[in-house]
């Protein structure tokens, strides 16, 4: 077995090109690395590092000779490749944001600067899912706090790439007085959609009941959380609001201090130019733009953007060539 091979599954998908893009920009050869996806992207040719890579189809003889598999993937998809991966005794990374009970769920918000660490003794990890990872970010600093509230208003992208044709396509139909066709679900154009099961998929229809969950697994204590989840007809990006209960008699500028410290966190509060945590300043930033604090007793009140996929891939990207060497 080559422990330094790294097989990419939903690697044509938006998530697995922002993890192509952080691998080759960490210098992983690209002969360690194995391109899949599904049929449809059979054959499809990716630059990577001055070279070229052919994507794959799917299947378990592509774990042949792999050291890691690497998954961005719908969770129904994940569970398949996993258990391919366990039958050919390799690890597996799930970024998919199908957090299974028994799986170990790992998160960068209590590293600091240190380099991730694959976990002892563990053959199969998941990533938190992108909005369990951002909350824990800026709870991990502020504890101990009191309940939370939060309204996440995620892009088209949050949907994957079916998400964002539909959008563009409905869109384009309406400024053209077109009527529009809607497949599988409510019109997204000009309209806001609540979450819930069966409305796009990815990690935005289940997450006001996971994301709870998940947070107490990663901050282990019980959590009292409130969450809302949105669907807004822009393309990328999540814009966050949240509120925390948090120790009383300090000032806001101490708890934009002990913010600051939060995994990737970036505070920007720029009134003079306007600049606030916006979806679309995170375009091209892997970090948590956080900002507009105010307290309103003992309650800290802000918002976040981000951009899942970029977010994710950094510490996806580093934590899988660290579990492929080892």
């Amino acid at each position: 077995m080559k422990k330094g091979h790294i097989a990419l599954f939903g690697a044509t998908g938006i998530l697995g090109k922002q993890l192509t893009e952080a691998l080759e920009a960490r210098g992983f050869p690209s002969e360690g690395l194995t391109l899949l996806a599904g049929e449809r992207s059979e054959g499809e040719e990716v630059a990577y590092a001055g070279d070229s890579l052919w994507v794959e189809a799917m299947g378990p003889a592509a774990l042949k000779g792999v050291g890691l598999a690497l998954l961005a993937l719908p969770r129904e998809v994940a569970a398949q490749v996993g258990v391919w991966a366990e039958q050919a005794g390799i690890r597996v990374l799930d970024a998919s944001g199908g957090a299974l009970p028994k799986v170990p769920l790992l998160s960068p918000h209590a590293l600091g600067k240190a380099e991730p660490k694959w976990p002892e003794n563990v053959r199969h990890a998941s990533l938190a899912s992108p909005l369990a990872q951002v909350l824990a970010s800026i709870l991990f600093p502020l504890k101990p706090f009191g309940r939370i509230e939060a309204t996440a208003i995620c892009g088209s992208a949050c949907m994957g790439q079916a998400g964002v044709q539909a959008l563009e396509k409905q869109t384009l139909a309406m400024l053209n007085g077109r009527e529009v066709e809607v497949e599988g679900g409510w019109r997204q154009a000009f309209n806001i959609l609540p979450a819930f099961e069966g409305v796009g998929g990815g990690f935005a229809s289940v997450a006001e009941a996971e994301v709870p969950m998940e947070l107490e697994r990663l901050l282990g204590a019980p959590i009292a959380m409130g969450l809302h989840v949105l669907f807004a007809p822009f393309f990328f990006g999540v814009s966050m609001s949240f509120a925390i209960a948090v120790e009383g008699g300090k000032s806001v500028g101490y708890w934009r201090e002990v913010l600051a410290l939060g995994h990737g966190v970036k505070i920007l509060e720029d009134k003079e130019h306007g600049l606030f945590p916006m979806p679309m300043l995170t375009s091209q930033d892997s970090s948590l733009l956080v900002g507009k604090l105010r307290l309103e007793g003992n309650i800290l009140r802000g918002l976040l953007a981000f951009e899942p996929a970029i977010y994710l891939a950094e510490f996806a990207a580093n934590l899988a060539m660290v579990g492929v060497g080892g």
